[in-house]
């Protein structure tokens, strides 16, 4: 959502179906002001009054050049949303606010509501991701999700879309799919490295991992 709105300058709309908004909000500005919890937080749980202010330069500032694109924040429940009730966020926004939704970012796909497809979850999971194509197509926008691994991904070397349920049938319908690494050693040098699993228009990679 960060890089979206404020570096490539497209409007956002940043779907939360687990996480409380004010959360979300609040980790975008700190990326936004490069702030650590530390600087934001008294000890008493009361946010600074210096970090207020750093905010409301940074976004002063923004404002006045006016390069960025706009960011829109939903939040949902678990297991009550469906695609069509996204596509309906989307006309909405656009409708209220005269603006193009480009990006979706969706966290994440397997809090959405998917009792309407499949009692089996690999073929629902499909179905779902199925949909979620189409509506990046029929939107003209770019989706980014995500999908849990299964507890047996934990002992993986190196983990994979086929550490998650039902992953083939996923990866058939996506134009990209990355799986986060890290471990404890990874962290503490202060990096992950997410793993290619499919890049459809693969512009020479000459890895599977991106660093």
């Amino acid at each position: 959502s960060y890089y979206y709105a404020m570096v490539a300058k497209r409007n956002v709309l940043h779907i939360s179906l687990e996480e409380l908004d004010t959360d979300q909000v609040l980790r975008f500005d700190r990326i936004i002001t490069n702030t650590g919890l530390k600087e934001v937080f008294n000890p008493d749980g009361t946010i600074q009054d210096s970090y207020i202010q750093r905010v409301k330069h940074y976004y002063e500032a923004v404002n006045k050049n006016d390069s960025h694109g706009q960011i829109f924040f939903e939040k949902s429940t678990p297991l009550t949303l469906n695609v069509d009730d996204i596509r309906q966020m989307i006309n909405t926004v656009e409708r209220e606010k005269q603006t193009k939704i480009e990006v979706i970012i969706l966290d994440y796909a397997d809090l959405l509501k998917k009792s309407d497809y499949s009692d089996s979850e690999a073929q629902a999971g499909e179905l779902l991701f199925q949909d979620l194509v189409k509506l990046a197509q029929e939107t003209e926008t770019l989706i980014f999700t995500g999908t849990q691994l299964n507890r047996g991904s934990g002992i993986a070397d190196v983990k994979t879309m086929d550490n998650i349920e039902g992953s083939y049938r996923k990866k058939n319908t996506i134009a990209f799919g990355a799986t986060l690494n890290s471990n404890f050693d990874k962290h503490k040098k202060g990096y992950i490295r997410l793993y290619l699993d499919k890049v459809r228009n693969n512009f020479g990679f000459d890895d599977d991992f991106l660093y």
